[in-house]
């Protein structure tokens, strides 16, 4: 399972805070951590990695329950602060119970999260897949993709394909992260831009309620579908997607620096 929860940029004073706030939810043996200029085990006390922590001037770091195959960790979860832009959490768990999903959901909504969603990543993938090598590695067809140019990325990787249309891409821009996922919670911060009543009044979802206050749950699909470029589904994505205005708060966060 994937989950990621993003926060407004600067949520957290720095990698420490998020650190000591995603471990009070973590439901199994964490056995590495990975963060700026140090590669460690947990092998201490947590209280001496704890201090050691305390002293470093992290924004990332990644919490792993597997060693040493760290990045197919079955359980992994990533920190970014990116700066003026947004803080997110990246979470792969392998069970359900591997997270303390209530109380992190009611902890989050304290501090105004923004968006949550859950959904299987792999079968997201190629709806936001912008490197055309990649493309060219899995010998898959992109001749026909529209191309953009991005003044950030493109000297240095050249024409990137366009995700913008695709229904079924996520992008994290300005204080979001942003996809018509299977499941998704609308957090505290996100009424600064989506209306609530228009978001609940979606007919199309298997389930649409308010699960803590400002907190709306939407189950769009069901996260186990075998395909996720399916017609049926990319359709209830571009839907979703219209009657809440997603595209339009996509592209006005995208302006902002």
């Amino acid at each position: 399972m994937n989950y990621c929860i993003s926060f407004s940029h600067s949520t957290y004073l720095n990698g420490f805070e998020a650190f000591k706030f995603i471990t009070r939810f973590v439901n199994f043996p964490i056995k590495r951590i990975l963060y700026t200029g140090v590669n460690d085990f947990l092998r201490y006390d947590y209280n001496k990695i704890v201090e050691q922590l305390s002293k470093s001037k992290i924004d990332s770091f990644n919490l792993a329950s597997d060693y040493p195959d760290f990045l197919a960790s079955k359980n992994l979860i990533t920190f970014r602060q990116e700066l003026h832009k947004l803080d997110i959490f990246w979470i792969r768990i392998e069970h359900s119970n591997n997270m303390k999903f209530d109380e992190l959901l009611k902890s989050a909504a304290d501090k105004d999260f923004t968006m949550m969603l859950n959904f299987d990543m792999p079968k997201a993938h190629w709806q936001s897949e912008r490197l055309i090598d990649n493309y060219k590695s899995f010998n898959r067809e992109y001749e026909h993709l529209p191309k953009i140019w991005d003044n950030t990325l493109s000297p240095i990787l050249g024409e990137l394909i366009d995700i913008s249309k695709n229904p079924g891409h996520w992008v994290e821009t300005q204080d979001f992260v942003l996809m018509a996922a299977p499941k998704m919670w609308f957090g505290p911060g996100s009424w600064k831009l989506f209306d609530k009543e228009q978001v609940m009044s979606f007919p199309k979802a298997k389930e649409i309620k308010e699960v803590l206050p400002d907190v709306v749950y939407v189950n769009l699909f069901d996260a186990e579908e075998p395909d996720y470029e399916s017609k049926k589904i990319l359709g209830l994505q571009k839907e979703f997607r219209e009657w809440t205005r997603m595209d339009e708060i996509e592209q006005s966060l995208s302006k902002k620096k």
